[in-house]
């Protein structure tokens, strides 16, 4: 069993790298945004199924000798797949479906090696089931998950901020040819077995197994005792009826059945694992999009769903820490604090409460949901049982995955998978407080609670709905977030803002005469607009590139016979800028919006000899911890240099909370031989802009020789402990301001 954990445990470390490595290889090519990472999930999940059909299509058909001829041929034609660098050959040209793009891109890279790692954990514990029938093998998929989840803490806080993209892409290739040989040996061992179908034990083979052992010992002179016919086989044990945990007070673990399991029971697993993946995802977008965008915050819904798989498989015999006498209030109750947590606060409630609550609702309602799973596992001998339980899970998972991350951003405007999961969780556990089998006075009271739970966790959902549109013009939601354009203030002092999650991307005034002055982080005072009046002072007419749109602010700088040309990868902020904003529409200065990856489409540019030579180009496509960081390294300043006039600058708007930009560009200035320059803007609290710091970088040390930047603009010092930021390597975790603990508190304290 030694061997096989070893194979199990490493498989899923594998398992759970690959995604970040293969993931941070694309960034460059697909923006950067989350949706990019979603997709790469959504992949994955989607795959893990077909491992799992493939290992429970094996253990049931084949022979254990063609199991092994089989499995061994796919790891062998596997490593042609390595080392795991993704071809140039995808590259997108523009205008194409990201998500279609990443997702064809993934199987030609990973597919195969991703296919042979999910199908591990099912095929190698059916393998061991058949060689000792007797063994406990469910505690390895909590082995599994513990393997996951050490995968999970490595990879952002060791082996990103140490290696680059192409050594962590060998490392994870070394590492798998070693897997593969490790599984061959597995499967040539079980190839030994003699075949047998995998299912209860029958009385009659037992006792020919006896009998014939105590005629073998009486004929070599070992008997001590004459035979004794075994007394007669126990029944087999009944199947715990689906979701009917509760009020069994003799029951203090999962039951196994040995017999095979139903239809409905596969349902039921079904159901709970696509649930517990759609808390999971809802509540993490939640926590990003409308509480706080603090780094690395994401870890923690995640690293807590892992545990719960621990914590309902885990334990020397594998039976689990989950009870339901507890399991199903602490579900109940978690799922009706969260919806309370939507509803109040208009929809966003305060961070020193939201993410503690989250946190502890993720992991609660989620070890109720593969608690149950547990509870109603078959046996490990169960004809089928086994590997059908595995695959349903996995389908479960995908099924879960799919909505949330491809399903739910097309058909909803906000974040609502989240509140119907908890109805999920409510109706889930009244539906195992009533069902048949149950008995005495707590099943009476989990049924009222659930019912309770039920009612007003539908009414604080509903109340969620009406609070994100009580105030809001518009609101859309696609592949890269939440879009809401909201107006507050009246009269002259009415402002219509554009918010990506909790993040402004841009104001406008509704009524007055300086409707067209740019604001907020761009006023005249601000980096950007310094350089860009410096440039118009020198010259009757400028060019102007901006990375990033948002209301479109920068155009109001436009004067006759400028040109604005903007690069944004979001169709949905184009519109938004064009119909809630007028900023667009009303400046004299010719705008061009190129839709796509700004890097990508200003190379595009250069290749086909077409690109401006901008006086200023603005780099403004920051928000959060959703850094794109393909945008700030040393390949992509040197994109930005070609594009540059004489005197050009380019104006990188660094303004974040959490994450300190400013060494990362002083160091790529030095690298590259540019000036760099600091302009942190502070204005009056009546003024209508915002606190904003932006790092100016130019080829020529006299572009800052203007009077707009006389002392405003401040040299930076580089740091050699950042270093230099390529396409191979950026370090995130060197250049957080605070821990998220600390970020946390600092929210807190507001």
């Amino acid at each position: 069993m030694l061997l096989h954990g070893i194979c199990i445990a490493l498989s899923a470390l594998l398992l759970f790298l690959v995604q970040p490595i293969v993931a941070k290889q694309i960034l460059p090519w697909f923006g950067g945004g989350a949706g990019v990472w979603t997709t790469c999930l959504v992949f994955f999940q989607v795959l893990l199924p077909a491992g799992y059909g493939y290992a429970h299509w094996v253990a049931q058909r084949l022979a254990p000798r063609r199991q092994w001829l089989l499995h061994t041929a796919l790891l062998a034609a596997s490593l042609a797949f390595l080392p795991i660098e993704v071809s140039d050959r995808f590259k997108p040209a523009g205008g194409q479906d990201a998500a279609a793009a990443i997702l064809t891109l993934l199987a030609a890279t990973i597919g195969l090696p991703y296919f042979l790692l999910a199908s591990t954990g099912p095929l190698l514990q059916s393998w061991l089931v058949r060689r000792q029938p007797a063994r406990s093998v469910y505690r390895l998929f909590a082995l599994s998950n513990a393997a996951s989840l050490a995968g999970l803490i490595a990879f952002p806080l060791w082996i990103e901020p140490r290696y680059d993209s192409h050594v962590q892409a060998l490392n994870w290739s070394f590492a798998y040819a070693v897997f593969v040989c490790t599984c061959a040996v597995v499967a040539w061992l079980s190839r030994q077995t003699d075949a047998q179908p995998i299912g209860p034990e029958r009385p009659g083979a037992r006792l020919a197994v006896r009998a014939f052992r105590h005629h073998e010992g009486r004929r070599r002179g070992f008997a001590k005792r004459s035979f004794a016919p075994p007394q007669p086989a126990r029944p087999a044990r009944r199947a715990v009826p689906p979701l009917s945990l509760a009020g069994q007070p003799e029951h203090s673990g999962p039951v196994e059945t040995s017999s095979p399991p139903s239809a409905r029971s596969a349902w039921v697993w079904l159901w709970l694992s696509a649930l517990g993946v759609v808390i999971l995802l809802g509540s993490t977008a939640h926590i990003s999009q409308n509480v706080a965008s603090v780094p690395f915050l994401w870890l923690a819904p995640l690293a807590l769903y892992l545990a719960s798989f621990v914590l309902a498989f885990g334990g020397i015999s594998g039976r689990g820490w989950y009870r339901p006498a507890w399991g199903i209030p602490a579900a109940l109750a978690s799922a009706v604090l969260m919806a309370l947590g939507l509803s109040a606060g208009s929809g966003v409630l305060d961070v020193s409460l939201a993410v503690p609550l989250y946190c502890a609702g993720v992991l609660f309602t989620c070890l109720f949901c593969h608690g149950e799973l547990a509870a109603r596992r078959p046996a490990a001998n169960a004809a089928n049982g086994l590997t059908r339980f595995y695959l349903m899970i996995s389908l479960g998972g995908a099924l879960g995955g799919v909505f949330a991350g491809l399903i739910a951003p097309r058909v909803f405007n906000g974040v609502y998978e989240l509140p119907l999961a908890l109805l999920g969780v409510c109706a889930s556990a009244l539906l195992a407080a009533i069902a048949p089998g149950s008995g005495g006075p707590p099943l009476r009271l989990l049924c009222a609670l659930a019912a309770i739970g039920t009612v007003a966790t539908a009414w604080w959902d509903v109340s969620f709905v009406r609070f994100l549109r009580s105030d809001v013009i518009l609101m859309r939601r696609n592949f890269y977030g939440t879009l809401r354009v909201r107006q507050v203030g009246e009269g002259d002092l009415q402002v219509r803002r554009l918010l990506h999650g909790v993040i402004l991307h841009g104001e406008q005034l509704v009524n007055g005469p300086d409707r067209m002055e740019p604001g907020s982080y761009y006023a005249r005072s601000s980096g950007v607009g310094r350089a860009i009046l410096a440039a118009q002072r020198r010259r009757p007419e400028i060019r102007l590139g901006v990375i990033g749109l948002g209301t479109g602010t920068l155009s109001g700088y436009g004067r006759q016979g400028d040109m604005v040309r903007f690069y944004e990868i979001d169709p949905d902020v184009v519109a938004i800028a064009h119909r809630e904003f007028t900023y667009l529409a009303q400046t004299p200065a010719e705008v061009q919006i190129a839709i796509g990856d700004a890097r990508l489409s200003l190379q595009r540019e250069l290749a086909q000899g077409r690109a401006p030579r901008y006086d200023v180009l603005a780099v403004d496509a920051f928000s959060g911890d959703s850094i794109p960081v393909h945008l700030l390294t040393r390949q992509a300043l040197q994109v930005y240099a070609r594009c540059l006039s004489d005197s050009g600058i380019v104006a990188v708007h660094i303004s974040n909370r959490f994450l300190d930009l400013k060494p990362v560009l002083a160091n790529l200035a030095a690298d590259l031989g540019l000036s760099a320059r600091l302009v942190s803007d502070d204005p009056p609290e009546d003024a209508p802009a915002f606190r904003s710091d932006w790092v100016l970088l130019a080829s020529r040390e006299d572009a800052f020789h203007q009077p707009e930047f006389a002392g405003h603009a401040a040299p930076i010092a580089p740091d050699p402990r950042v270093g230099v930021w390529t396409d191979q390597f950026n370090n995130l975790l060197r250049i957080v301001k605070t821990t998220p603990v600390q970020a946390l508190r600092e929210l807190w304290s507001d």
